[in-house]
């Protein structure tokens, strides 16, 4: 009992029973100075914990074994009426009642649309019978692109069944057949009971017997799905790991800054007002830059056929964002789609808009690392609309084709053949050229806590203008940046208000930092500065600059050193940064 209450952890209604054998002692009116030592053992722990004993049903000897011990509220304890097997003398059947608190099915269950089995076909002679926008329509891109997406979600809601979601009957792993035949075991179970037949018995013992055996068949092949599955589905097997943990994902509780919530949408309110305050909307003076580029760009030019494999390169697995239309629908019907886009895309990128219904995204707490219920455990993705992926895609990459050659050799981080490892082999290579030419370097790592989060807008668009671009190209940038809204879904509930967040990511073409020796590292917002001097190997002192900041290293005796810097860092790549950098030790 000990064991048991311990396994809960907190106070909790239970209900305990079994064969205790404890013979000598009369449950109705139990004496504890006359029993023996095991059975006021029992009795102690029975007060302890204010449980009460409810049977008093004795066998064949007139004797009680069997023991209900409970914390709860329950019916009589009765000779059970009806018995499924051949009644034990000295362990008579009991039958009683006690009330379970269940969630309403409204509450447990919940429709959504299943966009897996979406019917595509229907989708696509849905879009063959639509005409393509006139010239008087487009007069307005934006709600021209609307009314062509809301038909579309219409479409697709239409075509897509409803799946139920929590508290699910059966595990995901049951066939068709497997669930039938389950019911109708329970079916024959009771007629069994009704009639004491033995026909009806035997019917069910066959019916049980199948069960088992396509219960075994069922759960071997599911297995067998995720083992085979996870070199290109490893979704499924993590999956199978979550559903075999005992403790639930989701804390019944959740607490940020002794603000504490219990139902889903006040979850869902704290987890937009924390990711809302990491983000850093500090006003500064934004100058202008001239990198003294002559190329300048203004336009890109959108064709049907950029944008059809820009949907055919959708990932169909992906889920769909808050317009409910999934990467799998696009992705099928590319070819009947390209040409509506293409038609679309052109005068929204020529007025320089970027359209509103593409801006709300919903985000999704992921649990880092620490304790689930609190909230600053949790970090954000982000679900945006497919449709906004496909527009955005093509504008990168018309104009990383044009502004390549401008991006350092030294960025590896959000570059297409690029990342951390090419970062570590370059970085390995510097090194061990150093050891070869007996060289001393110096390496310091730069970290910005939350750079996506305190990115200025203006600056980085005041810098694309600096790099040549201008005109409708930099206002649809510009609109992309403006009024977004993200919706945290969390526990299946929403906030009762959406948030303004937006982690955007553009990569600093020139990067800003400019000293000799500087790699800058895999990751947008970390910076290696390394240095290797070429004649002093006693030098104990170097000097790095950032543009018109200058960082030191201060060599001490075991191999480390002190980094300071003469004046806070200001305006770097985009992000801005209000401590100055001091005292911080590294190894050098």
């Amino acid at each position: 009992m000990d064991e048991v209450y311990n396994s809960l952890g907190e106070p909790a209604d239970v209900i305990i029973m079994g064969d205790f054998n404890q013979p000598d002692t009369k449950w109705t009116q139990p004496d504890i100075t006359s029993v023996s030592n095991s059975s006021r053992c029992l009795l102690e722990l029975i007060g302890a914990y204010s449980l009460r004993q409810l049977n008093y049903i004795t066998n064949y000897r007139d004797v009680c074994l069997d023991l209900i011990l409970s914390s709860i509220e329950t019916s009589e304890v009765v000779h059970a009426p009806d018995v499924l097997l051949e009644e034990d003398r000295h362990h008579p059947a009991l039958s009683f009642e006690f009330e379970v608190l269940q969630p309403s099915t409204t509450e447990s269950q919940k429709r959504v649309l299943n966009f897996r089995r979406c019917d595509v076909d229907a989708v696509f002679n849905g879009l063959q019978v639509l005409s393509y926008p006139a010239s008087s329509e487009l007069a307005d891109p934006e709600r021209a692109f609307t009314n062509f997406s809301d038909y579309l979600a219409s479409l697709v809601r239409v075509n897509t069944p409803l799946k139920r979601v929590g508290g699910a009957r059966f595990p995901s792993w049951f066939s068709k057949k497997l669930k039938l035949l389950v019911i109708r075991k329970k079916q024959l179970h009771k007629v069994y009971k009704h009639t004491r037949a033995h026909i009806d018995y035997d019917n069910f013992r066959r019916t049980r017997r199948e069960c088992r055996d396509l219960t075994h068949a069922c759960y071997s092949e599911y297995i067998g799905k995720v083992e085979n599955g996870i070199p290109r589905d490893i979704k499924s097997f993590w999956s199978h790991v979550g559903s075999l943990k005992s403790s639930p994902n989701v804390p019944t509780h959740m607490t940020l800054d002794k603000k504490e919530a219990t139902d889903p949408t006040s979850k869902c309110d704290l987890f937009a007002r924390y990711f809302s305050s990491v983000f850093s909307d500090t006003t500064v003076p934004i100058p202008r830059f001239d990198y003294g580029w002559n190329q300048t760009l203004s336009s890109c030019s959108i064709t049907t056929l950029d944008v059809q494999q820009t949907l055919e390169s959708l990932d169909a697995r992906k889920s769909a964002g808050p317009d409910d239309i999934p990467p799998r629908v696009l992705k099928q019907c590319a070819p009947i789609l390209a040409v509506h886009l293409t038609i679309l895309f052109r005068p929204l990128l020529a007025s320089g808009v970027f359209p509103s219904n593409l801006k709300q995204s919903y985000v999704i707490p992921i649990f880092k690392s620490g304790d689930r219920g609190n909230i600053r455990d949790y970090r954000p993705i982000v679900i945006q609309s497919a449709l906004a992926k496909v527009f955005e895609s093509i504008i990168l990459n018309n104009i990383y084709s044009q502004l390549k050659s401008r991006i350092c050799l030294e960025q590896h981080g959000f570059l297409k053949g690029r990342s951390t490892t090419t970062n570590l082999l370059m970085f390995q290579e510097y090194i061990m050229s150093a050891f070869a030419n007996s060289s001393q370097v110096d390496c310091i790592y730069l970290d910005f806590s939350k750079a996506f989060d305190k990115i200025n807008h203006s600056l980085l668009i005041s810098k694309l203008e600096g790099y040549g671009i201008w005109g409708p190209l930099l206002r649809w940038m510009s609109s992309y940046l403006r009024e977004r809204t993200l919706i945290v879904k969390y526990d299946g509930g929403m906030p009762s208000a959406p948030t303004a967040l937006l982690d955007i990511l553009i990569i600093d073409f020139n990067t800003s930092v400019s000293v000799t020796g500087v790699k800058p590292g895999g990751e947008w917002d970390q910076y290696h500065l390394v240095r290797r001097p070429t004649s002093d190997q006693k030098d104990k002192r170097h000097n790095f600059s950032i543009g018109k900041h200058q960082l030191q290293i201060r060599r001490q005796n075991g191999g480390g050193g002190v980094v300071y810097a003469t004046s806070p860092l200001q305006s770097l790549s985009g992000a801005v940064i209000t401590e100055s950098c001091h005292a911080h030790r590294v190894q050098a």
